[in-house]
């Protein structure tokens, strides 16, 4: 036996063993070395040997739930078929990606022969709907997918400009529990402001700016007069340090302005 032989079994025994002390080892398709070994057929040789042991024989998937797993497997290669060391990461994650519901993917290789892949799926936010036409949103304004209809308990966003806003907006509202807990639509205008609807039909107008000051005077009227719970029909706050409140037709209800604050109702 030649002493290139004997560094090519000596290559493969001690990468076994590495396998057997640890068999949840990750490798990168750049673990291997062959710079010790003596001649190029030496190298090729020993790589070829190491190829053919770690074949890819099982695919583990986690984290998909609108991305079936079946679609999944028909742009992935087939178990048996070829090297795990064969296989290109960057165009199977490049090709996940591709997916509507796939924000990011993790792929890695795990010894003896697995791929293993962690499907990160974006999360619906709003509805928004938008010259005719819903689409779906996570929480940074991205759009997912096309839908045919609102059929959801999200909320509704309208508005050309509404994608871009909406992040800085929901994080104002999180504040007031009342208000987004019973939000159903928010209206976004030239991307300027916003007004909401509430699931009891009340409309807010809220100003260009300032509107984390609006909300909490808002709040403040609500803990005060429990405003959000009358027959009201637009709570108008785009005019700073006033308060224009209208009534639904045939409502009659009485303020006392003293607990305003100080605001002009």
């Amino acid at each position: 036996m030649d002493d290139g032989e004997c560094s090519m079994r000596l290559l493969i025994h001690n990468i076994l063993l590495i396998y057997l002390f640890s068999s949840s080892l990750v490798f990168s398709s750049e673990v291997f070395s062959f710079n010790k070994l003596g001649s190029s057929d030496d190298k090729i040789n020993a790589k070829k040997n190491i190829y053919e042991i770690f074949i890819l024989e099982k695919i583990f998937i986690t984290g998909n739930k609108k991305t079936s797993r079946k679609d999944i497997l028909d742009i992935l290669p087939v178990p048996g078929n070829d090297s795990l060391f064969n296989l290109k990461l960057a165009k199977i994650k490049t090709n996940l990606l591709s997916f509507p519901w796939v924000k990011n993917v993790e792929v890695r290789r795990i010894l003896p022969g697995t791929l293993y892949l962690r499907i990160f799926e974006y999360i619906p936010f709003v509805i928004w709907q938008n010259k005719g036409n819903f689409k779906l949103l996570d929480e940074d304004g991205l759009v997912i997918t096309s839908v045919d209809y609102p059929n959801s308990k999200l909320p509704l966003v309208i508005g050309d400009s509404a994608p871009k806003n909406i992040s800085s907006f929901f994080k104002a509202l999180y504040f007031h529990p009342k208000l987004i807990n019973n939000l159903m639509v928010a209206s976004n205008y030239r991307g300027r402001r916003w007004d909401i609807t509430l699931e009891s039909g009340i409309i807010i107008k809220l100003p260009e700016k300032g509107v984390k000051k609006a909300l909490i005077k808002l709040s403040e009227l609500d803990k005060n007069n429990n405003l959000l719970d009358k027959d009201i029909k637009i709570i108008d706050l785009r005019i700073e340090d006033r308060l224009f409140i209208t009534l639904r037709e045939g409502s009659k209800i009485k303020f006392n302005k003293d607990t305003f604050n100080g605001q002009n109702v």
